[in-house]
């Protein structure tokens, strides 16, 4: 590809691709990304938008696929993540039960949940707790799988039906998952009815905001899904704290890779147009969001103790 291409591989957004009434303003202008590989060299510029009724960020203009696989490379950083947690979870099964807790209801167990979660130093997502209350036999997929973590994780503890996609990955991770009798599907999966009405649950952890048209890969899945079937699915919240305070320096943005930047507004509209119904929200507390991008720069040193010590009380 070279910058000849960029007009066929981007499309510019005039308006709100979620609802008509609103009205995209400049939230982060003048941005850009510099490809360079084997003496071929060219710069993307882009800008984020922002939607004035929805809320929703978007980059525009609006890379394709082949445009935007150009930010990725089999050493990006999902697909060279450490497994200890895989052997930790096999070795200490508080570890596992107050991962279960967090997605349960029970009043107590949430309770055990946050006292573990304070002793440990680690504080289980919904999104990694709620496939462990599944039954072993079910069949899961990992839409976005990464390095393979999780899915190694569940193959650990008994479960039988795993299935990993990825858009990309690398010789260690397929060899990984292909050991561990980890179903590893086509590219293409998305594009045609193979494995049409299977899934019991699908996992997508931080992986809707890469996509180039979450509401076409939304309704993709949904199809996938069995009967009473769940997508359980992570993407960080654009009307954060953390991106308000310090949007040019905030994690959560991840540009040029998070091509999307939802609200929860946003979130609904383009799940009620995909068909889905959204049953369960979870919100990461603002002082651990706001820790992680103070944790990317330099300075802030008070501020990092502080919602360091707050995020262990918390």
């Amino acid at each position: 590809m070279n910058a000849s291409d960029f007009s066929q591989c981007a499309r510019q957004h005039d308006a709100c691709p979620f609802c008509p009434e609103g009205e995209l303003s400049s939230f982060l202008p003048d941005q850009s990304f510099v490809y360079d590989d084997e003496g071929s060299s060219w710069t993307f510029n882009y800008a984020i938008n922002r939607c004035s009724s929805c809320g929703v960020g978007l980059m525009n203009p609006m890379p394709e696929s082949q445009l935007s696989n150009c930010f990725y490379s089999t050493s990006y950083n999902c697909y060279i993540k450490p497994l200890e947690l895989v052997e930790q979870l096999k070795t200490q099964p508080m570890k596992f039960s107050s991962a279960r807790w967090v997605a349960g209801n029970a009043l107590l167990h949430k309770l055990l949940a946050g006292l573990v979660a304070l002793l440990i130093g680690r504080r289980f997502t919904y999104t990694l707790s709620r496939p462990m209350v599944m039954d072993t036999s079910a069949r899961f997929l990992d839409f976005g799988c990464g390095a393979g973590t999780f899915l190694l994780l569940l193959k650990a503890l008994g479960y039988k039906n795993l299935f990993a996609w990825d858009i990309s990955s690398n010789l260690e991770v397929s060899t990984a998952l292909e050991q561990a009798g980890i179903t590893q599907l086509p590219v293409e999966f998305t594009n045609n009815s193979l494995m049409d009405g299977e899934f019991d649950m699908i996992r997508m952890e931080h992986v809707l905001e890469h996509s180039n048209d979450p509401l076409e890969l939304l309704k993709k899945l949904k199809s996938k899904l069995a009967d009473g079937g769940e997508i359980v699915c992570t993407v960080p919240d654009f009307d954060s704290w953390c991106i308000k305070l310090d949007p040019k320096s905030c994690p959560l943005l991840h540009l040029p890779y998070h091509t999307w930047h939802f609200t929860s507004k946003s979130l609904a509209i383009l799940c009620r147009e995909a068909g889905l119904e959204i049953v369960k929200e979870r919100k990461i507390p603002v002082y651990r969001q706001y820790q992680q991008s103070l944790e990317k720069t330099d300075g802030h040193q008070f501020l990092k103790r502080l919602t360091c010590l707050v995020g262990k009380l918390g």
